[in-house]
């Protein structure tokens, strides 16, 4: 028989909710959670790297990384931030954009995206200027949506994500039958998608509309934490210059209280 309460670690707040309950009564070990660090910002807290670290990874220098990048944006200017956070600014300012189309070409990316949505959604959706934020993926929502980002109305911003190397490629070679192109002969997928990727942001170009192009070295991890440590630091300073705070979530806290009631009228 396993013995659950020597194998289980929780991270909680230390406050009277039911896993802290839980942890006391049944003597499990617990790790407090910093209360001052919404889930949202917690990547890089022990609540994103101890579960990190039990997957095998390098937790040590993911947060190591992470500081890093924050140090250097904030005290070089790393990868062009101000220019990145201004452009953001005056772009919401001028009440005539609705929505920002995030196109990662990288599949890999996608929960990073989803995580990307929320920190825009909670952070900076709290006044009726705010921009949607709406995560796609290249080339699959290329192909159904690239008609309306061309040709729709001009009320959405775009940043494409590209990586410059894929640890992972397929190589396509020419057979007898001619199937394939002569222009895709000995190109690879990752090739073939960075062209898309770089011809969607020409043709976004021409259209008038507003984009961003975003390299990141490979397709790896790291390249991944660089870029989370951006956009969380680009959010909480786009936010404080909007005058509004990037760090709770009043909407969201109203719902589960609505959420709590309606369980307890139906009981």
């Amino acid at each position: 028989m396993i013995n659950f309460k020597s194998r289980a670690l929780v991270i909680t707040e230390k406050q009277n909710s039911s896993l802290f309950r839980i942890c006391e009564e049944e003597e499990i070990k617990f790790i407090e959670h910093n209360p001052n660090i919404g889930g949202r910002f917690s990547c890089f807290s022990i609540t994103g790297l101890l579960p990190a670290k039990l997957a095998g990874l390098n937790s040590n220098y993911i947060k190591k990384l992470s500081n890093l990048t924050f140090k250097e944006i904030i005290n070089n200017n790393k990868y062009s931030f101000v220019d990145n956070l201004a452009s953001l600014l005056c772009l919401n300012k001028t009440n005539k954009y609705k929505g920002h189309t995030v196109l990662s070409y990288q599949k890999s990316l996608i929960s990073l995206m989803q995580w990307y949505r929320q920190l825009w959604g909670e952070s900076l959706g709290k006044n009726k200027n705010a921009l949607h934020l709406m995560p796609a993926l290249g080339s699959l929502d290329q192909h159904s949506q690239l008609q309306m980002w061309l040709g729709g109305p001009n009320n959405i911003l775009y940043t494409i994500i590209i990586p410059r190397k894929r640890e992972k490629d397929l190589w396509l070679r020419a057979d007898k039958k001619k199937l394939i192109p002569y222009y895709l002969e000995k190109k690879s997928l990752g090739n073939i998608l960075n062209s898309m990727a770089f011809a969607t942001y020409k043709a976004l170009v021409k259209a008038g509309r507003p984009v961003r192009l975003v390299y990141l070295d490979n397709s790896g991890l790291y390249p991944a934490v660089k870029l989370m440590s951006f956009l969380m630091l680009e959010v909480s300073i786009l936010g404080k210059c909007l005058n509004i705070n990037p760090f709770n979530q009043p909407a969201v806290e109203s719902v589960k209280l609505l959420t709590k009631k309606i369980l307890k009228q139906d009981g």
